[in-house]
């Protein structure tokens, strides 16, 4: 779809709509984590559940070189949580939580799915398993935003066309309140060395 702006000028969007019957979270995510273009068209007494997303340029950060992409991705990232923070103290979205009972549910889940002859994966995931409270705990004590949930360099897309290198974060339908790392440990995480790990930080 190519979209007028009231401003002037236009854009290409795409148009998807979910089941009326389906979870509605996905315009709740959108309305309060994207910085994108949102245009919505919700009538639930119709049965409709519209929404219209910018088509945003740019390639997944993971396949980026460029280390400025990676700490713009940590700059975007802080500035979110910030911004959205009053958000996660109420919760006015109907956003997952991450708490005690989403944790445990995650490993209960890593449990029941570990095949049994798998031994050394049933042995690593005993060790998870020991020391699984005392890291809930940590988590569920740390100041609370609205994250999105599966924030890997995946669901991360980079105009590195642009002089900005406009970041644009895609799949934002896991996003709930909980602690800001969760979201951090997403981007640092995968094969990233220690000093890598550390520098993102350090722009976060």
């Amino acid at each position: 779809l190519l979209v007028a702006l009231v401003t002037g000028g236009g854009l290409t969007a795409a148009q998807d709509s979910t089941p009326a019957t389906g979870p509605q979270s996905e315009f709740f995510v959108q309305e309060d984590f994207e910085e994108q273009l949102r245009l919505r068209d919700v009538e639930p007494r119709a049965g409709r559940y519209w929404m219209f997303l910018e088509r945003v340029p740019g390639m997944q950060l993971r396949w980026t070189v460029e280390p400025r992409s990676w700490h713009r991705a940590a700059a975007w990232l802080a500035r979110a949580h910030g911004t959205l923070q009053p958000n996660g103290k109420d919760n006015t979205s109907e956003l997952l939580i991450h708490d005690s009972h989403y944790y445990r549910r995650w490993l209960r889940r890593a449990q029941i799915f570990t095949d049994l002859d798998d031994h050394e994966r049933r042995s690593k995931l005993a060790w998870i398993a020991r020391h699984h409270d005392s890291v809930v705990e940590v988590l569920v004590g740390l100041p609370r935003t609205v994250i999105h949930g599966e924030f890997y360099p995946s669901n991360i897309l980079v105009d590195e066309a642009t002089p900005e290198g406009r970041i644009s974060v895609i799949d934002g339908e896991m996003a709930a309140v909980g602690p800001a790392v969760t979201d951090l440990a997403a981007l640092t995480g995968g094969r990233l060395g220690s000093s890598d790990q550390e520098s993102l930080v350090a722009s976060y």
